[in-house]
């Protein structure tokens, strides 16, 4: 994603802290639009999944703009990650 992100020219920081309260890491930002991205990884782990959980409703509490990615969207990144930054306003 990260490869992906720099060759697409587009500016983005990796681990953003996410701007409230809590502590929070955001995988990936993009901060000409304000949007974050989530990799999503294994969720065979409880306590992944929960903490997984928990990251989803904090970018919901705090209306911040997030995609999301699983495993399966890494075969199609391309097509996926352009449709969805498009969403956002951002060409790819």
């Amino acid at each position: 994603i990260d490869n992906w992100l720099y060759l697409a020219g587009i500016s983005h920081a990796c681990h953003k802290r996410l701007p409230i309260a809590e502590v929070a890491i955001a995988d990936f930002y993009l901060p000409q639009v304000s949007l974050y991205i989530e990799f999503w990884g294994s969720e065979n782990d409880p306590s992944y999944l929960k903490s997984k959980m928990h990251k989803k409703t904090l970018y919901q509490e705090h209306n911040l703009d997030v995609v999301e990615l699983e495993e399966g969207d890494l075969k199609t990144l391309d097509e996926f990650l352009s449709r969805q930054l498009r969403r956002f306003g951002l060409e790819c």
